[in-house]
């Protein structure tokens, strides 16, 4: 029973629900960073200039190819060599944050592809440009994939998108 006691003292201390914040802000602050940059890498990979089309694949092969903790550690090591000094939450903030942005970019690339090509041609018959077509036609549409997977855990959200 002592144990327990010990168990419970540890898990109620202010050091434990100080890092249990720390963790959950960390989290939303990658999470909504990851976010941005998959809604500016998913549609870079269905460019059709392909050096943009290109350096989009080549980060989210790199990102998705690695570990997060290789990642991480290896932000820490080499932003000082070039001169860029951050603390350890803004390392973890960039870190996962690059992370998920490759796994965003898969999920928003997914959800623009579930679209009918059909409805892009309705909006540009009905003049709208590239971008409004995108904003008020085919991202409202393609929500109905990138929400679910916002709510999954990154390996399930992984899944999906293969």
């Amino acid at each position: 029973m002592a144990g327990l006691h010990v168990f419970w003292s540890v898990l109620t201390s202010p050091d434990m629900r100080g890092a249990a914040w720390t963790t959950i802000w960390l989290a939303m602050a990658a999470q909504a960073f990851g976010v941005v940059v998959g809604f500016i890498l998913g549609p870079a990979r269905l460019s059709r200039w392909l050096p943009l089309r290109a350096v989009a694949w080549l980060y989210v092969w790199f990102f998705r190819g690695t570990a997060e903790l290789l990642q991480i550690i290896a932000w820490y090591a080499v932003l000082p060599l070039v001169g860029v000094e951050l603390g350890l939450i803004q390392i973890g903030v960039l870190g996962l944050g690059l992370n998920e942005g490759a796994r965003m970019a898969e999920i928003v690339r997914a959800g623009i592809i579930s679209v009918s090509r059909g409805q892009w041609d309705a909006a540009r018959s009905l003049g709208m440009t590239l971008g409004q077509a995108a904003r008020f036609v085919i991202l409202p549409q393609a929500a109905r994939v990138i929400l679910p997977c916002l709510l999954y855990t990154s390996d399930a959200a992984d899944d999906l998108t293969r």
